[in-house]
């Protein structure tokens, strides 16, 4: 059943109680409540009843006007709806009206929720702004894969983004977590090195935070959508593949959404990362590799 806040808990925004019809199905209650909803029912009533002595009109039966019958559920703070609609005039123009309001609701409560999502994701302020459109028509063919993927993943399919230093790849996964968050869904960015460092000094407690290498482990793991910037850019020791193996392969088993970001294929990654690492990303990522000059030496 579908739920929301309920702005009174007496009426439940019906208006009061013991609902009773007049002759014209309009309904009032023999006790109204005193919520902003009862106030608003109470003043409109006795509108509605003249309105209807004045065109004479006949009310439905089975609703008696009111377009459906038995309980009701809160669609919004102060707007409630029939769990079962009437096929009378009343009960289309209701449920339409209904639908009106759900709509608007479920927009609002998206829009809210991927507002908080791009707070928490940690996009670096360079790319607060990163979209899609700002490669125009370049590398069109590594685009339209992007596009593409976007349009049509299944579910935990990722992408691997390669391409040498200033080919756009950092750029062009934030503009993708930007895409993803509007759906809404829960994204992070993490620049490899970072991780690796906040997880060092939780050894160490010199971190202003108190989240310690599980916390931190986890956030990487469970997330929604996790952005791996510059997987190849850490020295790579026992401890850092054990780390990276870790993330991936959580992500691997519960078949989350993964984008990496580096300057290697896949086949020399596996050289720096390790062969069980890059062959669960390549068997859960798309591979694009992007080419052309150096983005950043052109201004872009």
């Amino acid at each position: 059943m579908p739920t929301s806040r309920v702005s009174c808990n007496r009426c439940f925004s019906s208006g009061g109680k013991g609902r009773q019809f007049d002759e014209y199905g309009l309904s009032y209650f023999e006790e109204w409540c005193s919520c902003e909803a009862g106030r608003r029912e109470q003043e409109q009533y006795p509108i509605d009843r003249q309105a209807k002595i004045e065109e004479g009109a006949v009310a439905c039966d089975k609703c008696h006007g009111q377009g459906g019958t038995g309980d009701r559920w809160c669609i919004n703070e102060t707007e409630s709806a029939y769990l079962h609609w009437c096929d009378c005039k009343y009960g289309q123009e209701a449920k339409a009206k209904a639908q009106i309001i759900i709509d608007e609701t479920d927009r609002r409560n998206r829009a809210e929720r991927a507002e908080q999502y791009l707070l928490d994701c940690g996009i670096p302020v360079r790319y607060e702004t990163a979209e899609l459109m700002d490669f125009g028509d370049e590398s069109i063919g590594p685009l339209t894969e992007v596009r593409h993927w976007l349009a049509s993943a299944k579910e935990g399919q990722g992408l691997i983004l390669w391409g040498a230093v200033g080919s756009g790849k950092t750029h062009l996964g934030a503009a993708l977590l930007h895409e993803i968050i509007r759906m809404p869904r829960r994204c992070f960015f993490v620049a490899v090195p970072n991780l690796l460092d906040e997880i060092r000094a939780s050894y160490s407690g010199k971190r202003r935070q108190q989240e310690g290498e599980e916390d931190l482990l986890r956030r990487a793991c469970d997330v929604d959508v996790l952005l791996m910037d510059d997987i190849d850019a850490e020295r790579v020791t026992d401890w850092v593949a054990e780390k990276l193996f870790a993330i991936v392969n959580a992500r691997y088993n519960d078949m989350l959404t993964t984008l990496v970001t580096t300057n290697l294929s896949p086949e020399a990654l596996a050289k720096c990362v390790g062969d069980r690492t890059v062959s669960r990303l390549v068997g859960m990522c798309k591979v694009v590799r992007l080419q052309g000059d150096d983005r950043r030496l052109k201004g872009q």
